[in-house]
């Protein structure tokens, strides 16, 4: 065996870790990191100034509102009149957030009003039309108090009535009647005949009735009327509070799934909001209904479904459709100019076209430059506009290197897409091929550059994911964090590992998110202090020192999660320091320490940090155990921390742990080296 000798004399050495904001790397062995980069982390961020510190907190939006669905899709979206709406897409319909009373109401597809003021504890609700509405609808009716009571149609709930006398003919059921003035008409459903007066219960009203007008059917029925038709819907659940000529709508009907990918585009020139669910028909929203896209079926073909929606050059552009029962996975299809009703290819600008290379399934459609990036599975196509007399689209192949492997796991950042692959995570920046992303070289080749640092992570024996439901994997642009998030179902195929990449350094976090989370919408501005409250009267440079520009912008944004259990819509927020209320638990491995052929004897660890508690362990045979050190409690400014450690090994490594907020700028390991004889 060996027998290990003091070193005589002992020289101190430090092994310092100046700066921790490089990230994860994984494609390098432990003891072989450079300045900068890091084992593992877990529920960290990059902070500026060089720190990282544990992540911002999550809380619920919409506490007051039971979503029906799984949430799928959260957006913002503002209107060409100015008006912005925070939107929610789930599986079953579609949602518009109402801050005042932290509700999400029911986006209407069939919209009327309470006609009068109905009081708590009524179902059968007056209204001003029934058209469009049926037995087992869901609907919201709006409260006095602001919120949306929401419930269901009862059986046999929509009554129309009309009031007659001067009855000369007796009505049929069945028949349809017709004003003699108005020329409204309406199917009579039944009919309380009393002699010369009596009441209809109609069906199919089209037009106005009139009061005092003359109504027939093509049998015997005469009468007139004595006021105008009266429409009622008896709904499920009773009215907990009045409602006085709110409003009364009827929800958007989806049939949507989890696995299927869903995507949004605004549309300016009909000023709406297009959602795509993959398995319905895509659905328009245009401030005051949610309805089917028009003009999707014309001459033969109705088309049903598409994987993707987007927008360029004045066109709607859907990727890999089906019409008419048959699935067209490479075909590509757009709307007239500016005229997102009209589909229709043998007129105007509408058009389709089937690629014909060896690229697999169509994926997703996302803008690039001048044209439009077509994702297959299996490679891109770059889809470039032309404008000629014969052809708007022209398409040319970029690489069969590699595949997007989920279809909403791609987002456009400054100068490039960053997407993941069959077999790691890219960025595309226009050229003939991808590089691993945070890998990049310089000028891309047809070669691609490096593995990206969590390369290991997503594939091969390492890997942390569940590979056979990746495509299940999302990002979103998060820019108030200067961040883009890639979220992959972890080893038990959870939606709740977030790779975090920090473009200023290219530099990769891991966030272990607290549920399963479908999906994730970029930053919004939150309400706080406006540059315009800080010009009022009053407001002086004194009373701002402690804050900095970042507080009114970055820090005062948030970024929305779609989570599918009771806490449903999170808002990833500056202003929440806990996930619902839970303190953050984080920790950071730092790389191991060896000077082989010597054993490494440890006297102190230096820790720069501030905030909650911190548990300081050591490594003597990477990572097969730990030895608990203790803790440290930081100041509320950054200040230096010491733990005394007197341990041996043939290398050591340091992991920092916590729960809260904490910020860590640096670490330093002071040790000395013992020799090893044979």
């Amino acid at each position: 065996g060996s027998l290990i000798v003091a070193a005589d004399p002992k020289d101190l050495k430090r092994k310092v870790w100046a700066s921790l904001t490089k990230g994860i790397d994984k494609e390098q062995a432990s003891s072989q990191l450079l300045d900068g980069y890091i084992e593992a982390s877990s529920n960290l961020r990059v902070r500026d100034a060089g720190q990282v510190g544990t992540d911002i907190g999550l809380e619920q939006r919409g506490l007051n509102t039971t979503l029906r669905g799984s949430p799928q899709l959260t957006v913002w979206h503002k209107f060409n009149n100015g008006t912005e709406e925070l939107l929610q897409l789930t599986t079953a319909t579609l949602y518009r957030f109402v801050d005042g009373v932290d509700e999400w109401f029911y986006v209407p597809a069939v919209a009327t009003t309470v006609f009068g003021t109905e009081a708590g504890s009524q179902t059968a609700i007056s209204v001003t039309d029934s058209a469009g509405f049926a037995a087992d609808d869901f609907v919201g009716i709006t409260l006095d108090d602001g919120t949306q009571h929401q419930t269901t149609i009862a059986t046999n709930g929509v009554v129309n009535t009309l009031l007659y006398d001067n009855q000369s003919g007796n009505f049929t059921v069945g028949q349809i009647i017709t004003g003699g003035t108005s020329g409204a008409t309406g199917t009579i459903a039944t009919d309380v005949d009393d002699g010369a007066t009596g009441t209809l219960t109609l069906t199919g009203i089209t037009g106005t009735f009139q009061t005092n007008e003359q109504i027939t059917d093509p049998v015997t029925g005469v009468a007139d009327t004595n006021g105008i038709v009266a429409f009622v819907i008896t709904i499920d659940d009773a009215l907990p509070s009045q409602a006085a000529n709110t409003d009364f709508v009827k929800a958007v009907d989806l049939v949507g799934a989890v696995t299927q990918p869903v995507c949004s585009v605004p549309w300016k020139p009909n000023d709406w909001i297009v959602f795509n669910n993959a398995v319905d028909e895509p659905i328009r929203y245009n401030g005051t209904l949610c309805i089917d896209m028009p003009g999707l079926s014309f001459g033969g073909t109705t088309i049903t479904k598409c994987r993707w929606i987007t927008a360029a050059h004045n066109q709607l552009l859907m990727f890999s459709t089906t019409e008419g029962g048959t699935a067209y996975p490479s075909r590509v299809r757009g709307c007239d100019i500016a005229d997102g009703t009209d589909w229709d290819d043998t007129s105007g600008s509408s058009f389709y076209e089937d690629i014909p290379e060896p690229v697999g399934e169509g994926m997703r459609a996302e803008p690039f430059g001048d044209g439009v990036a077509l994702y297959f599975d299996e490679g891109l196509i770059f889809y470039e506009y032309i404008n000629s007399a014969t052809a708007l689209w022209r398409y040319r192949t970029v690489t069969q290197q590699d595949g997007l492997k989920a279809p909403m796991a791609l987002v456009a950042l400054p100068g490039m897409h960053m997407f993941l692959g069959h077999q790691d995570v890219y960025t595309w920046k226009g050229g003939v091929t991808f590089g691993a992303a945070g890998r990049e070289g310089t000028l891309e080749t047809s070669i691609p550059i490096g593995r990206s640092a969590i390369s290991a992570l997503l594939t091969g024996p390492t890997a942390i994911v569940d590979a056979s439901v990746m495509q299940q994997s999302y990002m979103a642009n998060i820019p108030a964090l200067r961040e883009a998030w890639l979220v992959c179902p972890n080893s038990a195929g959870v939606l709740n590992i977030l790779f975090r990449y920090y473009l200023p350094n290219r530099s990769w976090l891991i966030r272990t998110l607290p549920g399963t989370f479908v999906n994730a919408t970029g930053s919004k501005r939150v309400s706080g202090t406006t540059w315009g409250e800080l010009q009022t009267a009053g407001t002086k440079w004194s009373d701002l020192v402690s804050t900095t520009w970042a507080g009114f912008t970055s820090e005062a944004a948030e970024s929305l999660l779609c989570r599918t259990d009771s806490a449903m819509v999170a808002a990833h927020s500056a202003l929440a320091g806990d996930d619902f209320d839970t303190a953050i638990q984080w920790s950071i491995t730092l790389g191991d320490v060896r000077e082989p052929p010597f054993r490494i004897h440890s006297q102190m660890i230096d820790i720069f940090a501030k905030g909650a508690t911190i548990t300081v362990e050591l490594s003597e045979d990477s990572e097969a155990s730990w030895i608990d050190l203790g803790s440290v409690t930081p100041l509320s400014t950054l200040s230096r921390l010491r733990k005394h450690a007197n341990k041996s090994g043939t290398g050591l490594q340091i992991r920092l742990s916590g729960a809260g907020q904490t910020v860590i700028e640096g670490v330093a390991l002071t040790y000395t080296l013992d020799t090893l004889e044979t």
